[in-house]
């Protein structure tokens, strides 16, 4: 699914990154993912509470991270954009380059 690779590729790339810049944020492990009829659910890592200021150096680092080389707009690795509320059916009628 599209959006577990763009969720695995900012946890990985934060992951990479020096611990003294990326202290206090978070970014939670994704454990497995399932399908229920057209629902699609995450099973991931959990922290207690949220602070304003994580949330924005988290904004401010993750705003940092190239894209892979040769990455067009979308998905990363490209696929179809799904379960998006723009998208009546739920998914992208064409698929990211």
């Amino acid at each position: 699914m599209a959006e577990v690779k763009n969720h695995n590729y900012a946890f990985e790339a934060l992951k990479a990154m020096p611990p003294d810049q990326t202290r206090g944020i978070f970014i939670p492990e994704i454990y497995r993912t399932f399908e229920s009829g057209d629902r699609f659910f995450i099973d991931w890592e959990s922290q207690e509470g949220t602070a304003v200021d994580s949330i924005a150096r988290a904004i401010g680092l993750l705003t940092s991270i190239q894209a892979p080389p040769g990455q067009k707009p979308g998905p990363v690795g490209g696929d179809r954009i799904r379960y998006h509320p723009g998208f009546g059916s739920k998914t992208s009628h064409t698929k990211a380059p």
